[in-house]
């Protein structure tokens, strides 16, 4: 692929990755397409206020938002709860 051709797609996924909120990446991770892939992954964990795909959800949340705050990342994932029920 040529660099100005890999950078544009790079640009085009960091767009479309913004656009995706917390719940958003949640629903991706433990969607039909990913959710075995996901679940092979994760490693035994305790329960936890967030379990580790809620936690990477957020993280991924965090590192593509604008501020990169791990406050904001918070605060989108107490709405979309709050939303939920």
């Amino acid at each position: 692929m040529h660099p100005n051709q890999r950078a544009a797609t790079q640009q085009r996924v960091l767009k479309e990755a913004a656009r995706i909120d917390t719940g958003g990446f949640f629903n991706l991770l433990t969607g039909p397409q990913l959710l075995d892939q996901v679940a092979a992954l994760v490693p035994a964990h305790r329960e936890r206020a967030f379990p580790p795909t809620e936690t990477l959800a957020m993280f991924m949340t965090q590192a593509l938002s604008a501020d990169g705050s791990c406050r904001e990342a918070l605060a989108d994932h107490a709405v979309q709860r709050a939303i939920a029920g």
